[in-house]
């Protein structure tokens, strides 16, 4: 009976690729997760665990540009982020791209905003300057800017990358330019936006040395609220790897305008890892989650 299954599956499989092509990937995590001030009838120390399927969906026409779709299926542990997300759809011809729908954003998809990505779930994420305010981004679990009207070029050529995004979420147009030279990127980011919590513009620069990689960054709102960060990482071997990172924001509304956090990667092989984080974070309060991930 399984013979016959796979059988049907390579067939219908073979089908399908004849006219186009179908690519599935994603990822499986569990592990722990603790939070030293949780909600309110919250343990302490909870299972944490997430699958995602990612599906990329492409054609090319007769004159060589690329149509393509991409959503992801999710299931979180507690329901949050569960469900099929709004799609990206885009038109790809050489280093100009062009895609609407749930858009990845100009200052989500520009370089240097994403430096590591600590612990097993990424935990807060205060190692992202751009989260001082608001900007779009890809949603993995939401509509994102479909919901709306979201659209976005992106251009690369050599060691220059242009990405100009535009939503009708606070009337949003944000741009941002990255340039790499001699192992090192710098991009700067500015957005235009009706509301006063959404960032106004960004900066990042950072590269490797040896077995060092290091990342600075710098976000302001339109409130005035300001953020830097500083990351770094550290090869140990080829199989463990160390993220660390320390973030200043000066929100009013924190109790703490200091986070900074530790992790570790070690790989097992096989596209499995098992990894781990701790931080203090600005509401005060101290996290942390250890488990294993797998990509498939």
């Amino acid at each position: 009976m399984k013979k016959i299954l796979f059988a049907t599956t390579a067939l219908v499989m073979a089908a399908g690729a004849a006219s186009a092509e179908v690519a599935f990937s994603g990822y499986g995590r569990f592990g722990l997760m603790y939070n030293d001030m949780p909600a309110a009838g919250v343990s302490k120390t909870n299972i944490t665990s997430r699958l995602r399927l990612q599906i990329d969906a492409t054609t090319e026409s007769d004159a060589g540009v690329t149509f393509g779709a991409r959503a992801r299926i999710q299931q979180t542990n507690g329901g949050a982020g569960t469900g099929i997300n709004g799609v990206r759809f885009y038109a790809k011809a050489g280093g100009l791209e062009v895609g609407v729908g749930n858009i990845i954003g100009a200052f989500e998809g520009m370089d240097g905003q994403y430096p590591i990505d600590l612990g097993l779930t990424g935990l807060s994420y205060n190692y992202t300057a751009y989260g001082v305010g608001g900007a779009d981004a890809y949603s993995s679990a939401g509509a994102g800017a479909s919901l709306t009207n979201g659209v976005e070029v992106i251009y690369t050529v050599g060691d220059f990358k242009a990405h100009i995004s535009a939503s009708d979420t606070n009337s949003r147009v944000a741009g941002a330019f990255a340039y790499s030279f001699n192992g090192y990127t710098a991009a700067i980011g500015y957005q235009d936006s009706t509301a006063l919590t959404d960032t106004e513009w960004t900066a990042t620069f950072g590269g490797k040395i040896a077995q060092f990689g290091f990342n600075i960054g710098y976000a302001q709102a339109y409130n005035g609220f300001e953020r830097w960060t500083l990351a770094g990482s550290y090869d140990v071997s080829d199989a463990l790897n160390i993220e660390a990172y320390y973030a200043n924001d000066t929100n009013t509304a924190f109790a703490d305008e200091d986070s900074y956090g530790i992790d570790f990667n070690y790989d097992l092989g096989g596209g499995a890892s098992f990894r781990g984080g701790v931080e203090k974070i600005f509401t005060g309060a101290t996290q942390a989650d250890l488990g294993v991930r797998f990509n498939f």
